[in-house]
């Protein structure tokens, strides 16, 4: 774990704070270059650490990398200021801090090791991360909005373990986050979490008047953050999980569109506009909309009208990334509407009206190409659903794919001589099983038990048996109507 200064964050990446309110704050940890500010001799021992070099300093404490020779590991040793008659509530702090990571055991979550007190200092010895903050990570390269997506859903992850674990963090922001080498996120700085149930907290916004209290608050030392903090942080109700509900969503928010969510450039001025509509993102962008709406319900002014935890609006997110089924339900159903009302339709009326052996092969081919024009204008139409989804994308591509090779199988058959038409059924339901078989793999499990139609046709028809073709011509919009139940089903559950 390490730290940089507030020097090193692109201005045109920080959050609109309040000069007169907002000291530096302390940063998490990442490991960069020296400071001089704070500094202890390199290989100074404190207790059974061996300092190495100084990560950063922020206003609560300086950063060292260290070295546990009791434990033989590198870690990030936390060394607080100390401040003339401040020391009681950095102290304060630092325990709050150590015992809320104590709590929670996740990878992505920095662990807490150890905690320390001599010569009226508390040190906190931490997990090293090898890194740079999710702001930094994402002003480094321009980052695809996938990119963002996962990385804050891993971090969400994190943010979701903490609240299991019964710790609200109440500052969470890219500045609290670390990207580690590996690529994956870590939560830090739990200094301003509590523990336990939701807690109400004093106001902090009264004009230009603040109590000592909600001065410290404001400036991070028992709340958030301007331009992260949730409706409740700047009021007098409870804080709770809804409330770093609110800040992730700040941040992904921030992190698409290049800007927070609400306007304000003073405490007083967030504190008025977050609870107002949000800023219209960029007319040029390439995330979904749904992604933005999803976003819009985590910043409901009201906690009660936000997800009921962080693993549904992370559920909601995973969708959008295409890792789940559920996701853009309009052309989901504009998907499901054109192969139930035309495909299957056209399936059944061409191929049962068909008399003879001659007109069923030719009619089928027929029948190919408009499937697979339809299926095409389908894709088409919906290409930014399937795009975004893998889920359908699988399904529609699987489909489309079978339309190809049942239009191929029947071209061959006009040039070949006759072929008995229980031949051809034998043939096409082979490849509906082949199908069948391959989606409930892929993407959905419950159509092994439709497998079972296709097999049985093979099976009947491999031994002769005389069966009116009219219920083999069945089969077809049997099979691919229930798929699209299954198909639309699936999709509409989150995970």
């Amino acid at each position: 774990m390490g730290s940089q200064s507030d020097a090193e964050v692109p201005s045109s990446a920080r959050a609109p704070s309040c000069s007169v309110l907002i000291p530096t704050q302390d940063l998490p940890l990442q490991s960069q270059q020296d400071s001089d500010s704070d500094a202890i001799p390199k290989n100074q021992r404190l207790g059974r650490f061996t300092i190495l070099r100084q990560l950063g300093s922020g206003g609560m404490g300086a950063v060292f990398a260290a070295y546990d020779e009791q434990l033989d590991r590198k870690v990030a040793l936390k060394i607080l200021h100390d401040h003339q008659g401040s020391l009681p509530t950095l102290r304060e702090r630092a325990l709050r801090e150590a015992k809320a990571l104590a709590r929670v055991s996740h990878p992505r979550v920095v662990a807490m090791y150890d905690v320390l007190e001599a010569n009226d200092q508390i040190y906190l010895a931490m997990e090293f991360v090898d890194g740079i903050t999710l702001r930094r990570w994402q002003s480094e390269h321009k980052r695809s909005w996938r990119e963002i997506l996962a990385i804050y859903l891993a971090a969400g992850e994190g943010l979701l373990a903490a609240h299991q674990a019964g710790v609200i963090h109440r500052d969470f922001k890219p500045d609290n986050v670390i990207v580690g080498k590996d690529g994956l996120p870590r939560v830090a700085d739990f200094g301003v979490a509590r523990l336990g149930r939701t807690q109400p907290q004093s106001g902090l916004i009264d004009g230009c008047s603040f109590s000592e209290e909600a001065q410290a608050t404001i400036a991070g030392i028992h709340s958030g953050t301007p331009g992260y903090m949730s409706p409740e942080q700047y009021g007098d109700q409870p804080v709770g999980a809804a409330s770093d509900q609110f800040s992730f969503c700040v941040s992904l928010y921030e992190a698409l569109c290049g800007y927070l969510p609400f306007a304000g450039t003073t405490a007083e001025e967030l504190a008025q506009s977050v609870c107002g509509p949000l800023r219209t993102p960029p007319a040029k962008h390439d995330f979904p909309e749904e992604l933005i709406r999803t976003i819009g319900r985590g910043l409901s002014p009201q906690p009660d009208q936000r997800f009921p935890s962080m693993n549904e609006l992370l559920g909601e997110l995973r969708a959008e990334l295409g890792d789940t089924p559920f996701a853009a339900a309009k052309s989901r159903q504009r998907l499901v509407l054109v192969f139930a009302l035309i495909v299957v339709f056209s399936l059944f009326t061409l191929q049962y009206l068909s008399k003879s052996q001659v007109r069923i092969i030719g009619s089928a081919v027929k029948l190919s190409i408009a499937l697979i024009a339809v299926t095409l204008a389908a894709g088409f139409v919906n290409r930014k659903a399937l795009i975004s989804n893998r889920f359908h994308r699988n399904i529609y591509t699987q489909l489309l794919i079978t339309f190809v090779q049942n239009f191929m199988s029947r071209l061959a058959l006009m040039y070949l001589p006759e072929v008995p038409s229980r031949a051809i059924f034998l043939y096409e339901m082979v490849i509906w099983f082949g199908t069948v078989v391959t989606m409930a793999r892929n993407s959905m499990p419950s159509l092994y038990a439709l497998s079972a139609l296709p097999a049985l046709a093979v099976v009947v028809l491999a031994c002769g048996r005389d069966v009116p073709r009219a219920y083999f011509l069945l089969l077809y919009p049997i099979i691919l109507a229930l798929i699209l139940i299954a198909w639309h089903r699936r999709s509409q559950r989150a995970l």
